[in-house]
């Protein structure tokens, strides 16, 4: 279930316990490869690989500050007031966006035409977003001044939606993901943990038991706060600055 709700919500916590199915036998322990050019895709909440909860206060928050760009052409967005809006990923959040461009711009974002960047949830793109001025909110001293919103998802369909799309072994298909997750997931919970990768299919990736096992073993770590966006809990990403 997807909601768009007033950024005054209280978040149900997910069940993660589950019961870590028999190791296959030909299964390995993936390494990250430091060197990797997926790199680039690592969470930024990472410092040295110590165990932090919360971002960083320096960091800037999810959630943004929007409003009618100055040089604005369409009159509905005359009309729009500014607001504080906040996605998660695996939440539909393109969906979001994508309804929130065909009212402000006055036409869909397909019909753009676009196959790869610039994506849809970079509001700073002037090329995509022109009646709109958007920024990641840092002030919070106004925010109850404005109408805020967020979208959420119920957290067991957003840890099965991540499995699905980044890591799973549930098809012969390598996708994106199982090369940047996978390596991520696995040296987020340590050596301690003796949870391994199948590469049989020739790829890394994850059964459902075993990455469900990663993601309560790094919440029982107190680690959850370094999980990359699509796996962090929704109360430590839109509501990390604002209480639900």
């Amino acid at each position: 279930m997807i909601v768009a709700v007033p950024m005054l919500y209280n978040m149900p916590t997910p069940d993660l316990q589950t019961s870590s199915a028999q190791k296959q036998k030909n299964d390995v322990t993936v390494k990250k490869d430091t060197n990797d050019a997926s790199s680039e895709y690592e969470s930024p909440k990472r410092n040295g690989g110590e165990a932090k909860t919360n971002q960083k206060a320096s960091e800037p928050s999810i959630a943004w500050e929007v409003v009618p760009a100055a040089d604005h052409v369409d009159a509905t967005v005359a009309e729009l007031k500014p607001a504080t809006l906040c996605t998660c990923a695996k939440c539909g959040s393109t969906s979001l966006w994508e309804e929130l461009f065909a009212i402000v711009e006055g036409k869909s974002f397909k019909s753009m035409n676009y196959t790869g960047p610039p994506w849809i949830h970079d509001l700073l793109n002037k090329k995509l977003w022109t009646n709109i001025e958007a920024k990641r909110r840092t002030d919070w001293s106004n925010f109850k001044d404005q109408d805020s919103f967020a979208l959420i998802r119920d957290p067991k369909d957003r840890i099965m939606s991540a499995w699905k799309s980044k890591v799973t072994c549930d098809t012969n298909k390598e996708i994106r993901g199982h090369r940047i997750f996978v390596p991520e997931l696995l040296n987020l919970v340590g050596p301690s943990s003796n949870i391994t990768a199948r590469t049989d299919k020739g790829f890394p990736c994850l059964d459902l038991s075993e990455y469900l096992a990663v993601l309560s073993q790094i919440h029982g770590q107190g680690r959850e706060g370094l999980l990359d966006i699509h796996f962090l809990p929704q109360h430590l990403g839109c509501f990390k600055d604002v209480p639900p």
